[in-house]
């Protein structure tokens, strides 16, 4: 997750149109937890820029629900860019990693076959997409559809 989304996410004044879309693709992230094999992985840097936000039972959840990536902490020089790279880095080597953000263009130096930067209004026509498709019966499994829509298309 990238800082805009988190923030979107933990600050419900932004009120803007992007805001709601980051939100929309957060509220998707978490139903694709629920019926996929899928994990939000947040970094703990970007984290802390948004905990300030949230109250201890929201800290609670959000540690619980989601799994934390504490492997750039104490890089020196490492900003939240440096961070969400560095983690989704490692993450790719064994999961498929999708950074959500509008920031696109300061991710795409790690995009790869395992790697993809989206926006969070095309995250969401992206998994409506891969939704039609597995209602269609062209792939067997919704996860299929995903991997399909998202990383070959």
């Amino acid at each position: 997750m990238g800082l805009d989304v988190l923030k979107a996410v933990t600050d419900q004044n932004f009120d803007s149109t992007p805001s709601k879309i980051r939100r929309l693709a957060f509220d998707e992230s978490n139903i694709l937890m629920s019926e996929t094999n899928t994990e939000i992985v947040i970094e703990a840097l970007t984290f802390s820029g948004v905990m300030h936000r949230l109250n201890a039972d929201h800290i609670i959840f959000f540690k619980t629900a989601y799994k934390f990536d504490e492997s750039a902490v104490g890089v020196s020089n490492y900003d939240f860019y440096k961070a969400i790279k560095f983690v989704a880095n490692k993450e790719s080597d064994t999961n498929h990693v999708i950074i959500l953000t509008d920031s696109v263009s300061n991710f795409s130096d790690i995009v790869n076959e395992r790697c993809i930067v989206l926006k969070p209004s095309e995250f969401l026509s992206k998994i409506e997409k891969a939704r039609e498709i597995y209602k269609s019966k062209r792939l067997s499994s919704f996860e299929d559809a995903l991997i399909t829509t998202l990383f070959i298309s």
